[in-house]
């Protein structure tokens, strides 16, 4: 049944049993399986693809052209599938030549206001609650629901059978069967309340909770560990997407960057001077990922003003200094995403408590995956500071913070001047533990003249050499 206020376009294809209320406009280039029911006022524009045994709820407005500068008129549809049911003022966005296409799967719940933006990938069985805004190109997987008003970033994907929490923000990938919520985005453990909803016997939810214990908690990164996985892990369905999700996004990603990728840092001539003193100059030297560099001197060799033109935030005098990924130079403004920085010169907020420190620093840098507040507060040792105002710590404590925000931001590049100040025997060694544990496949740089911070260290870079004689 269509009703006489209905605006339909003599191009547009719909089955013979769709029903559709006033005062809505179907687009030419429309096709509408049956059993589908349209409510008023709704908007279904050019390459809209709808599926049998929809509804479709009053001010929806599906297909529109994306809200994408880059966009060029080029043709591209929307997917939606059957027996899914779009919600009040739901807006779902054409794709681009990215993709070419935006797809909802099957069997779909998109609650009122919800928005997905151009070339976003859904599967079967999602459930988004109301006023979730999903950007460009972000994939969900099937059975995944996102609680109310998230925002999802561009490029982001969302693993199947995963939980996000009522107003998260999503600005990171969430591995397949996992919970995910709060501000900057932690993962909550694996989602066995909705997997046990959905059949999963106790057998297969153990099985998953051992994998992620493998990639969590098991103290490898996260190539050894998706290899061990492989190896020493019975072949499921569950391991395999686990491991595949991990390959394609989180390896790309994280702190442990794929074999295949090579980044470098290359000083060619590099010099730096205060007023008419030259520092060093004619420096010539390449640093390599999976390598790490000390550089060592008496003091006031120049040794931290050298660390600190490597890190981009001083400039040289002379010379160039230039970042390359994959052979292609990296722009200056993006350097700072691939630096983490730990030096005594650097302050942290000590009107925040420890946890709100960590907290807020994330929300700037993530934490490699797997790496949360509280667990980067154990593994530091600060349990019990957790909630005290960081300007009551020792000065050791609060150099144990520094190292923390440093080695477990996801970065590629460590920069560590004079790392172990302030620390005693045992934050000494805890040092060297973070070193092991998570520096391995990274590019870490030491500035030092003490050997207890820099002895694991293959090249050694003395600033003297570097000075006008």
């Amino acid at each position: 049944m269509i009703h006489p206020h209905t605006y339909i376009h003599p191009n547009a294809k719909l089955a013979t049993n769709v029903k559709i209320d006033p005062f809505t406009v179907i687009h030419q280039d429309v096709e509408i399986g049956d059993g589908t029911w349209i409510g008023s006022n709704v908007t279904i524009m050019e390459g809209a693809r709808i599926g049998k045994n929809c509804r479709i709820f009053p001010g929806a407005v599906i297909a529109a052209v994306p809200q994408d500068l880059k966009f060029q008129g080029e043709y591209s549809n929307v997917f939606i599938g059957d027996g899914t049911t779009i919600r009040e003022f739901v807006t779902i966005n054409r794709g681009t030549k990215d993709r070419e296409k935006t797809m909802i799967g099957k069997n779909c719940l998109i609650m009122a206001y919800c928005h997905f933006a151009h070339d976003c990938f859904v599967g079967d069985n999602c459930i988004t609650s109301n006023n979730t805004q999903v950007a460009g190109h972000a994939t969900i997987g099937d059975w995944a629901i996102i609680g109310g008003m998230c925002a999802i970033h561009q490029f982001v994907k969302i693993g199947q059978h995963s939980f996000i929490s009522g107003g998260s923000l999503v600005g990171k990938d969430v591995p397949p069967y996992i919970k995910a919520g709060r501000n900057p985005l932690s993962y909550a453990g694996v989602n066995s309340i909705g997997l046990k909803r959905r059949g999963f016997s106790i057998e297969r939810i153990n099985h998953i909770l051992d994998i992620y214990r493998v990639l969590f908690n098991k103290g490898l990164n996260t190539s050894q560990a998706v290899e061990y996985i492989e190896e020493e892990m019975p072949a499921t369905d569950e391991r395999d997407e686990i491991v595949t999700f991990i390959r394609e996004r989180v390896v790309a990603s994280s702190n442990v960057l794929p074999k295949a990728l090579m980044m470098m840092i290359c000083l060619s001539d590099a010099g730096k001077r205060y007023n008419r003193e030259w520092i060093f100059r004619h420096f010539n030297y390449n640093f390599e990922l999976g390598q790490s560099y000390a550089i060592t001197g008496p003091n006031g060799s120049g040794k931290s003003t050298l660390l600190q033109v490597i890190s981009g935030s001083m400039y040289a005098n002379e010379g160039k200094i230039q970042f390359t990924i994959n052979n292609k130079i990296c722009a200056d403004e993006n350097v700072y995403k691939h630096v983490s920085i730990c030096a005594p010169y650097l302050e942290v907020i000590e009107e925040m408590t420890l946890t709100e420190f960590l907290d807020f620093h994330q929300g700037f840098k993530s934490f490699i995956p797997g790496m949360s507040s509280d667990k980067a507060i154990s593994i530091i040792g600060l349990e019990k500071a957790r909630n005290k105002q960081i300007r009551y710590f020792s000065s050791g404590m609060k150099q144990r913070i520094k190292l923390a925000q440093c080695v477990f931001s996801d970065t590629a590049i460590v920069l560590l001047d004079e790392p172990c100040t302030n620390l005693d025997k045992e934050g000494i060694d805890m040092y060297h533990s973070l070193i092991t544990d998570y520096c391995k496949d990274r590019l870490v740089v030491v500035s030092s003249n003490d050997e207890v911070e820099y002895k694991f260290c293959n090249h050694l870079i003395n600033i003297s050499n570097y000075k006008i004689r």
